[in-house]
């Protein structure tokens, strides 16, 4: 998985980064170095499957989990991550990339070149555990 990110530090985009989930999302790395508060992030999780004739590399992304903090919305950080969650989609010679959009993030990512689409499919799932709010 990749992480699109934008820091407080100085307020200048870093592109894509590793992200350990469990010890990144720090403002410090293990090393003690600051690094500054991630106010704005975006995940592409790439997927690989066999190829078909509608997705003939095989490849695509999912869009997970993009959030802007709200004193830092309105300035185009999002936008921005998008841009380059996008672009290094197309680098990766990805066929497709999906994603489910909130009321919020739908104009940022219409903005961005998505499309909505009608299924001919119902969404569906099964949890194995137990969902906690």
């Amino acid at each position: 998985m990749v992480a699109f990110v934008a820091r407080d530090e100085d307020r200048e985009l870093v592109g894509e980064e590793d992200i350990n989930l469990n010890e990144d999302m720090i403002s410090e790395s293990i090393d003690g170095t600051k690094r500054g508060n991630i106010v704005s992030v975006a995940y592409l999780h790439i997927i690989e499957m066999p190829a078909n004739s509608i997705l003939l590399s095989g490849l695509f992304g999912d869009v997970l989990s993009v959030y802007t903090e709200p004193e830092y919305r309105g300035k185009g950080l999002c936008t921005q991550l998008m841009k380059n969650l996008v672009e290094y989609g197309k680098e990766r010679g990805l066929g497709r990339i999906d994603l489910k959009a909130t009321d919020d993030g739908y104009p940022i990512y219409e903005k961005v070149g998505f499309k909505e689409t009608e299924h001919r499919y119902r969404d569906m799932i099964l949890y194995f555990e137990k969902v906690r709010f």
